[in-house]
């Protein structure tokens, strides 16, 4: 099963893209009751509950995961530079009891 939920993911990427809807309008909720029907026939496992429905539940999900991802992806690589800063006045002590800032301490461990 998982080899086509995966699959359901890859597909949903290339349909929507880094944009990843909400899902929350009802024109979205048709495109994606549309989508899930459209890729139900080669998608879906009847036997488990994976169908039409389940297969939009997942696109919904997977959407979701992918928005948080990159959420997260985003605010960490804005956050280095103002970390760089503000610990390359932090002052450290070395080894021999010196004073270094955190940007002379790692280059002395580099």
């Amino acid at each position: 099963m998982s080899c086509r939920r995966k699959k359901v993911g890859v597909l949903a990427t290339e349909k929507w893209g880094p944009e990843f809807p909400k899902f929350n309008s009802p024109q979205m909720k048709a495109e994606l009751n549309e989508f899930s029907a459209k890729i139900a026939p080669v998608c879906s496992i009847p036997e488990v509950g994976f169908n039409e429905e389940g297969i939009a539940k997942h696109i919904q999900d997977f959407c979701n995961e992918q928005r948080r991802y990159l959420k997260l992806k985003r605010s960490k690589v804005h956050l280095l530079p103002l970390l760089l800063l503000i610990f390359d006045y932090t002052v450290l002590w070395n080894d021999k009891g010196e004073c270094q800032t955190f940007i002379d301490r790692l280059n002395c461990l580099l």
